[in-house]
């Protein structure tokens, strides 16, 4: 417990025409915590609290506890993804990153 783990997720683009319309996602295993502000790689970002059924940016995020809406917690974090904003021309290749703390 407490140890920090950065999760990757490395993609190519191996074909020989651009690509585009490129969504990532990881999911964030439930025996760590997601790190506030930790991911990493292009695109947009944002969060899932309910796995993976729907995301929202970061500051959106929300969980119902008691009937109450409240902002989600590092630890209610199930997924990550990224919707990259530009084409991966051929050849393109990059990284995708988190951080999380083992529970």
């Amino acid at each position: 417990p407490g140890e920090t783990i950065v999760y990757s997720l490395d993609y190519a683009n191996k074909g020989t025409e651009q690509v585009s319309d490129i969504v990532l996602v990881m999911p964030v295993p439930r025996e760590v915590s997601f790190v506030e502000g930790s991911t990493t790689g292009e695109g947009s970002v944002a969060f899932s609290a309910d796995g993976g059924a729907s995301y929202v940016a970061r500051g959106r995020l929300t969980v119902t506890e008691n009937g109450e809406t409240r902002a989600a917690r590092g630890d209610e974090i199930t997924h990550v993804r990224w919707t990259m904003t530009a084409p991966a021309a051929a050849g393109a290749a990059g990284s995708v990153s988190f951080k999380a703390v083992v529970r």
